[in-house]
């Protein structure tokens, strides 16, 4: 329990790191599960772990959503973004081939 308690702490702190979030946050929900063994219900350190686990998922869900409408209304489109990139990518790959 006390290891779901601390994932789930990590994954909230964390959220603005989408991925460290989603990871803590989901062995947070196993380990808390895990913790119930033979009992019916779960331990009240448990359920504590998987309701700041779940928040900590919905927390990393905004900022994704927040993220991607950044970018979105800074490039118009999802088509402009990839092109951006593509450009992007080919003048790499063009400084890359004359550095050799």
């Amino acid at each position: 329990m006390n290891a779901a308690l601390a994932l789930s702490v990590v994954g909230l702190v964390t959220c603005c790191c989408v991925y460290t979030s989603f990871i803590c946050g989901a062995l947070a929900i196993i380990f808390a599960f895990l913790s119930k063994g033979n009992q019916d219900r779960l331990a009240p350190m448990a359920r504590r772990s998987v309701m700041i686990a779940v928040i900590s998922y919905v927390f990393a869900g905004v900022v994704i959503a927040l993220s991607l409408a950044s970018i979105i209304s800074h490039y118009g489109s999802l088509s402009y973004i990839v092109e951006n990139y593509d450009a992007i990518y080919q003048d790499l790959l063009n400084q890359a081939q004359t550095l050799q």
